[in-house]
């Protein structure tokens, strides 16, 4: 696989909704690990999926890929957001933890900081907004992390539709 995307939807999606959407933005047929295996002939593009839905704090996760990546993790983000109607976080290029790339609904894409949600004390995969990051935030604004980010702050994607 050439490239991979990790997303985490701020609602639960169903699989099925999850396949045709990875499917559609990748150009390719998906399919889960597993299925892999029981496919005879594999076209010569083809994708794959990881998937879990976490009903308890309202998110889904997914991981998909193909052998050809025709998007930047944030541009399919921002697809992604858009098709789902929904807040979609993906990892910027900082080693700043709670920094993240934050595609909204409409399919704007923006840095931000964020917190992980725990549930009963367990670890589970879920984001909440802490604050956007911008200039004017006293810690962005003199974060070496934050500055040199290809995603400074402040920085935005507006999708022209």
């Amino acid at each position: 696989m050439t490239g991979s995307y990790d997303v985490t939807v701020d609602r639960v999606v169903s699989l099925e909704d999850v396949r045709r959407l990875c499917s559609d933005l990748l150009g390719v047929p998906v399919w889960l690990g597993g299925e892999l295996a029981g496919v005879q002939v594999l076209p010569v593009d083809y994708g794959h999926f990881d998937y879990a839905a976490e009903p308890r704090i309202s998110s889904t996760w997914f991981s998909c890929g193909s052998t050809r990546a025709p998007l930047a993790e944030w541009e399919f983000a921002s697809r992604a957001s858009r098709a789902l109607s929904a807040r979609c976080w993906v990892g910027d290029d900082t080693i700043v933890p709670s920094r993240m790339l934050l595609a909204e609904p409409d399919g704007t894409v923006l840095p931000v900081h964020a917190g992980d949600i725990d549930g009963d004390g367990l670890s589970v995969w879920g984001f909440r907004l802490v604050r956007y990051c911008g200039r004017d935030d006293e810690w962005c604004g003199n974060s070496a992390d934050c500055g040199g980010s290809d995603f400074p702050p402040d920085w935005r994607y507006r999708p022209d539709t």
